[in-house]
């Protein structure tokens, strides 16, 4: 049976949020709870809520930029109660930066 991939995308993302690495397991561990509870449409819902963990999990990490980092909601809100400013926290990580990259 098909399902609606925006639902079966959140339901995964809602798992690996919740459970990381773990989270093959506890959709597996639905699929096996709702098989024996005889219900094949939702075991089949958490097949392909599993195989879109597996997906996701298998999907290379990256690094966020450093705009990203600056405009986050808690370093915004932790310089603001610092009293600091944004161009001095990026100075000092574009420094720490190019210390990493001549060391490395």
């Amino acid at each position: 049976m098909g399902h609606d991939r925006r639902q079966v995308l959140l339901l995964a993302g809602i798992l690996v949020f919740k459970h990381g690495d773990d989270a093959p397991a506890v959709a597996a561990e639905r699929v096996r709870l709702w098989t024996e509870a005889h219900d094949p449409e939702t075991a089949d819902l958490w097949r392909a809520v599993g195989e879109a963990v597996v997906l996701r999990l298998a999907q290379p990490r990256r690094e966020p930029t450093l705009p990203e980092v600056l405009d986050g909601t808690v370093t915004r809100l932790t310089m603001d109660a610092d009293k600091v400013n944004r161009e001095d926290v990026e100075a000092i990580m574009v420094s720490a930066q190019e210390k990493r990259q001549r060391k490395a």
